[in-house]
């Protein structure tokens, strides 16, 4: 959990790098600039601010026309790794791809799946993609399932 920062404490690399950020957005002389920290800051460099005084700072900057830099919105989760559960648009895609090879039955898929991964199904975002390749290559191949490399059709085992 991130530390909450109080009014003596000294000001962070990247709110020092906010304030030049600001002083070249706004094309500001360094004679000005040095001014605007005496001013509202009552130092003479950006490494001198405490937390209070950065606020000040900044909030001029802000009056003369800098805008903070928002927060980007993720397009996606901050899980890239793939660690995640597999999403529904996967789980959906496998299935059908599945039906595109001719495996509809849960029992041919899970077999497909435990041969692949060691496990009844995907647990993870990267196995599910791992599954899903291999389905591509088949569908891609115009792999059927029970037909026989030869073309013929293999007759189906019954109990």
């Amino acid at each position: 959990m991130r530390q909450q920062r109080r009014r003596n404490d000294p000001v962070t690399p990247k709110q020092i790098a906010m304030l030049h950020v600001a002083k070249a957005t706004l094309e500001m002389e360094e004679e000005d600039y040095r001014l605007l920290l005496e001013s509202y800051g009552g130092v003479a460099s950006s490494k001198e601010l405490k937390q209070e005084s950065f606020k000040r700072v900044l909030a001029r900057f802000e009056e003369l026309g800098f805008d903070l830099p928002k927060k980007p919105v993720p397009l996606r989760t901050n899980n890239n790794d793939g660690t995640m559960p597999p999403s529904a648009a996967q789980l959906s895609y496998m299935d059908a791809l599945f039906r595109r090879i001719g495996m509809p039955e849960l029992q041919k898929q899970e077999a497909f799946i435990r041969r692949m991964l060691k496990k009844p199904a995907p647990v993870m975002k990267y196995e599910a993609n791992k599954v899903i390749e291999a389905l591509k290559k088949m569908a891609a191949r115009g792999f059927k399932a029970g037909e026989r490399s030869d073309g013929r059709y293999e007759k189906a085992a019954d109990a």
